[in-house]
């Protein structure tokens, strides 16, 4: 039942729907190589477009209003759909693993299951290729995995390393998806910091052992995610060199270092600093209303 009300007739409507609109927007200027400002981070947008090149999308097709009708021709819409839904569909399966690693007896992780299944939200937000459901999936996964490293009670062991890895990498591709995968972030602290307070009492471990351990996988889930979060913007950048439809709220440092702007032919960059520029410029336009009182230093 769960997969029929995610993938039967993922086809309809065949209509823009909510924020398809502005995800196919943002599909276009990638691989047109426009650049654009956006308050969520680029991960998300950057599989969808993958997904989109992979079928041969040129990146031509207006998105212009919702309600809209696509040409199936010349939008791999099913597709970029496929994407979400696949994740979508998924969320239960999780949920129950999360419910069986937390030792809730199985009748009650299968209910939980069905209650993710039954879930309009969650099916109406997988039907369309938004972001959502990408990163609810990243998010429980990273719970699980948190929680499954509880149990793994050989320290340093080659499952050790592996579960805070695949933890830190699930909460990095969350983080990168959406700002809203930060909130999973002190929920896995949580965990690795209670399952630690109960081994205290355990004498086969050593306080020094446990610091080094809490101290190593907490460290996991911070550099790991904060190295995915700056790559997904690294490969963000790189896509994007030509002048895009919000250069009236860029800086002339940094519309000149983009093809095809139109600036005096007197004003310089300082190209050292451009990549930074860029970054400084992206956290400014996310973090405060306008960009008028944004310097570049």
């Amino acid at each position: 039942m769960n997969w029929h009300l995610h993938f039967v007739l993922l086809v309809m409507p065949v209509v823009f729907s909510f924020d398809e609109v502005h995800v196919g927007k943002f599909i276009n200027f990638y691989i047109r190589g426009l650049f654009f400002l956006d308050a969520e981070p680029p991960f998300g947008k950057l599989v969808l477009t993958g997904v989109a090149s992979w079928c041969g999308y040129d990146g031509q097709f207006a998105f212009s209003e919702i309600g809209q009708g696509y040409a199936p021709s010349e939008v791999p819409y099913t597709s970029l759909r496929l994407v979400t839904a696949l994740c979508g569909g998924c969320l239960p399966a999780v949920v129950y693993a999360i419910c069986i690693q937390l030792r809730i007896d199985t009748p009650m992780s299968m209910l939980a299951g069905v209650f993710l299944i039954l879930d309009t939200a969650i099916i109406t937000q997988s039907r369309y290729f938004m972001l959502d459901s990408m990163m609810l999936l990243s998010s429980l996964l990273a719970v699980f995995f948190a929680l499954r490293s509880c149990r793994v009670t050989r320290a340093y062991s080659m499952a050790w390393f592996l579960h805070i890895a695949v933890t830190g990498s699930l909460l990095g591709l969350a983080i990168s998806t959406k700002h809203a995968g930060f909130l999973t972030l002190p929920l896995v602290a949580i965990i690795i910091s209670y399952d630690m307070w109960l081994k205290l009492p355990n004498q086969t471990y050593s306080m020094r052992c446990l610091c080094l351990q809490t101290i190593g996988r907490l460290q996991a889930i911070t550099t790991i995610p904060v190295s995915l979060y700056l790559l997904s913007f690294y490969i963000h950048f790189s896509l994007l060199k030509y002048s895009g439809p919000h250069d009236a709220l860029l800086p002339d440092q940094l519309k000149q270092g983009l093809v095809g702007s139109q600036l005096p032919a007197d004003q310089t960059l300082y190209k050292d600093y451009f990549g930074r520029c860029r970054t400084d410029l992206y956290f400014f336009t996310t973090l405060r209303p306008t960009i008028s009182s944004c310097t570049l230093q």
